[in-house]
């Protein structure tokens, strides 16, 4: 903390702009040394926060290395916490490391993986899961994952934790006072009182742990798999859905070997979407190995869609049949492929064909028929669980463990008030909860685990 750290903020490469911070005790002293103003504007050390000047930046033998703009932050009104300084320069590789060797020679040092990010937190700027959320919304993909690492980031979790806490804390003062004066005569009023306290908090936990399946899709992604016979137009699908030509297409039997995978976005949902090999029995090795993986990736997916080809329907329904007894409990959707080239009696007679169950019309002719795909994407979602518990949505596996830590010490808290000579018992875990949701915030954690969460940031954040 003693030191005066620099980074890139920027990604490597060519650009218009790039961004390099500089943050610590001298950081205004070694902006003055290499910061030269186009005006009469004064030194770095001097600026007011949020302000920016305009200059050339030297490197120590006062030569010119770029013309840049200077940003100056104060403290302790920074990001950081600590005066702060922002240089943007022209994009290159050659201008970004002269200003950064500059800056070494001048007294600063590397930045490590996420040390910026590690002061706000130590500086009391950012609790460790708004700092949690401040690398969630760098590798934000969807609106979904935004949105939600925004809110995590304007502190609505740390809230709804921090009046969890408030209250746990609440109970274990009015234990005290029980354990202090009346032990041995506690009042079954007290211990009403207790369990009346406890019941809240541990309902409001436990609805936050029943959304985790939901909102772990934020990380791990709404997972998608499409199967059926070979040559039914699953790769074919998938590039609709993509938008592009991302799997290869032929009218040849066991094009598709091997599992494809790719991103995509749904209502805002991230979306993994996967193409598979052709289920059928086979005697090449390879194709074997195919099915094999496409089998896996399904029984990893929280939904099927299962694509008919419409010359094959007995063959492909008995192939669904035989898939369904391996994974009774998988929401699976049927679909119909290859409707362009039916005529509407004939698409009816299909459909009749398939039996009772829901199905969905596809060809590749008509985009249109992709809306009502996408609806079911998200109607799967959905029926997951609104994924909202008061201000509480776990999606991160820390905070997760850290609840269901907290729930279980609630719960023994709570059964141990059915015995009045174990009201100490009733202390340690409450006390062992409130250790648990403080550990949330970062109010209570370990060096070692600072240290691991900031470790997987960029340099520069």
């Amino acid at each position: 903390m003693s030191d005066t750290i620099c980074a890139l903020s920027t990604p490597p490469g060519l650009a218009a702009l790039g961004i390099i911070r500089l943050s610590g005790p001298e950081a205004g002293s070694i902006c003055d040394l290499r910061f030269r103003p186009r005006s009469s504007f004064g030194l770095p050390s001097h600026m007011k926060g949020y302000t920016m000047a305009y200059g050339s930046w030297t490197d120590d033998q006062g030569q010119v290395l770029d013309q840049v703009i200077l940003a100056a932050f104060r403290a302790p009104h920074s990001y950081t916490g600590e005066d702060l300084y922002e240089i943007s320069f022209h994009g290159g590789s050659q201008v970004r490391n002269s200003i950064l060797e500059s800056l070494l020679a001048s007294g600063a040092r590397p930045a490590s993986a996420g040390e910026f990010s590690k002061r706000a937190f130590l500086n009391g700027k950012l609790d460790l899961a708004q700092a949690e959320a401040v690398m969630d919304l760098i590798e934000a993909e969807s609106r979904l994952q935004q949105d939600q690492a925004l809110r995590d980031l304007s502190g609505s979790l740390s809230q709804a934790v921090e009046d969890l806490k408030d209250q746990v804390l609440t109970l274990m003062a009015h234990l005290e006072n029980i354990l202090e004066f009346s032990e041995e005569n506690a009042e079954s009023s007290d211990i009403v009182g207790l369990k009346e306290g406890l019941k809240p908090i541990r309902t409001s936990i436990q609805q936050a742990l029943a959304h985790w399946s939901q909102g772990r899709i934020l990380n791990d992604k709404f997972r998608v798999c499409i199967l059926g016979l070979p040559n039914a137009g699953k790769s074919t699908l998938l590039n609709a859905l993509m938008g592009l030509d991302r799997a290869i297409v032929s009218d040849v039997s066991g094009t598709t070997r091997d599992t494809l995978e790719a991103n995509l976005q749904v209502a805002g949902i991230p979306v993994l979407l996967t193409d598979t090999a052709g289920l059928r029995q086979t005697a090449d090795l390879v194709e074997r190995e195919g099915v094999d993986r496409a089998l896996t990736a399904a029984q990893a997916a929280d939904l099927v869609f299962w694509l008919h080809d419409p010359q094959r329907l007995p063959e492909s329904q008995e192939a669904l049949a035989s898939y369904r007894s391996t994974a009774p409990d998988q929401k699976i959707l049927a679909l119909l492929g290859k409707q362009d080239l039916y005529s509407e009696a004939e698409r009816r007679t299909q459909a009749q064909a398939l039996g009772p169950e829901p199905v969905l019309a596809w060809s590749q002719v008509h985009p249109e028929l992709l809306d009502p795909i996408r609806d079911q994407i998200k109607a799967a979602y959905d029926s997951l669980g609104s994924g909202q518990a008061g201000n509480i949505f776990l999606h991160n596996l820390r905070h997760k463990a850290l609840l269901e830590e907290a729930k279980q010490a609630l719960d023994m808290a709570a059964q141990s008030l059915d015995d009045p000579g174990a009201l100490d018992m009733t202390a340690a875990m409450l006390r062992s909860a409130e250790e648990a949701l403080a550990s949330l915030s970062g109010s209570q954690v370990s060096d070692e685990l600072v240290e691991s969460i900031f470790s997987r940031f960029c340099v520069g954040k």
